[in-house]
């Protein structure tokens, strides 16, 4: 049902995570759907301790590989020798996929079909929960965890191993009598819970890290252990709504680096923000894309409707012209016209001899030197 926050966020959509097995629900805020399962996970173990396995629907966001990279049967996403571990596999958690709303391959489908039907129905909502009447979300958070609370407590459950009892008193007399065998998460493992990661490169030349998005770039992080590992892929750990704040840098293989500071804010605070804005960037780049080919296409049409109208300027007359057929007249006269030139030589040439002579002849003898 549409959802809306005072105005901060315009209405949308809210996803709900649980976890069976617990008898309380904390409900995290967060716009990266790979973060939800993450948020409720370490609220669980931060509260009840580690579970040895963990049911979880074998979807994009849920098994996303912050989550589940490196688990054994993972048939989502492509594999890569440098992806970083996931999270529940890190804490040696046993996951088992299952096909997403299926009530034999897990018994929360159950519960998730109660809690649809008496929050759908709920009188306190009222004609609110539409999208031109969205709910508030502080509203619906409320009526969420009442719905939830009264669900653990209802007496009178008929599985085998309630025999009567709520879930809540099941749940409660197994906590006890197992308690010492649940595992206890460390301050570094329920940061890591609580924090979004993402592998990134480091600046080849200050191993500065870059993350979110903005008009003027992304923001940066810088501490000076970096300085080591620049032009490394590292793993950045951060709080989604926060990316002002320091973030956390890891290694691949999970080893613990140094707390890098916010030292250039350029990008937006929080990962909604940056994924909205280069989504509205793609539609404007496209639509300007789409502007400039119309805009091409209109000036091709004007051209076309210029041409149309343009005067027919009158082309050369036909004159007709037929190619001669002269074969060997053609060649015998060619060879006539050689001999008769040849012949006109010559008789130049006599002429010219006999002009000379008469010449040298007329002209009288030089005097005798006695």
């Amino acid at each position: 049902m549409p959802i809306e926050r005072m105005g901060e966020y315009p209405p949308c959509l809210l996803f709900t995570v649980a976890f069976f097995g617990i008898d309380r629900h904390i409900v995290r805020q967060s716009f990266d759907q790979c973060v939800y399962p993450l948020l409720a996970f370490g609220d669980l173990i931060r509260e009840w301790g580690i579970p040895k396995a963990v049911y979880i629907d074998n979807t994009m966001a849920a098994a996303c590989k912050k989550n589940t990279g490196g688990a054994r049967n993972r048939f989502r996403f492509k594999l890569a020798e440098d992806d970083p571990i996931g999270l529940l596999p890190s804490l040696n958690v046993d996951v088992r996929f299952t096909t997403p709303a299926h009530g034999q391959a897990k018994p929360i489908e159950r519960a998730f079909r109660d809690l649809r039907q008496t929050m759908d129905a709920h009188p306190r909502f009222g004609a609110q929960g539409t999208k031109d009447n969205p709910l508030l979300i502080e509203d619906f958070l409320a009526v969420l965890r009442e719905e939830i609370t009264r669900h653990n407590a209802e007496p009178g459950r008929r599985t085998p191993v309630c025999q009567g009892r709520s879930f809540r008193e099941v749940f409660a007399a197994s906590y006890a009598d197992h308690s010492a065998l649940i595992a206890r998460p460390t301050e570094e493992q329920v940061r890591r819970c609580l924090l979004a990661a993402e592998r990134v490169r480091s600046n080849s030349e200050s191993g500065a890290v870059a993350l979110g998005q903005g008009p003027h770039g992304p923001n940066l992080y810088w501490a000076k252990e970096l300085a080591r590992h620049a032009g490394q892929q590292l793993v950045v750990r951060f709080d989604p709504d926060d990316l002002h704040q320091a973030v956390h840098v890891y290694r691949l293989d999970g080893t613990y680096l140094c707390a890098a500071e916010c030292t250039w804010r350029a990008g937006f605070a929080d990962t909604a923000s940056g994924r909205a804005y280069a989504r509205w960037r793609t539609r404007h780049t496209k639509a300007t894309r789409e502007a400039a080919e119309a805009h091409k296409r209109m000036q091709s049409a004007v051209a076309a409707g210029l041409l149309a109208r343009a005067p027919t300027v009158p082309g050369p007359p036909d004159t007709p012209v037929r190619r001669g057929h002269f074969g060997t007249v053609a060649r015998n006269g060619a060879a006539a016209a050689h001999e008769l030139d040849t012949d006109q030589d010559d008789i130049y040439e006599a002429r010219f001899g006999a002009v000379v002579n008469a010449a040298l002849a007329a002209r009288p003898p030089k005097p005798r030197m006695d």
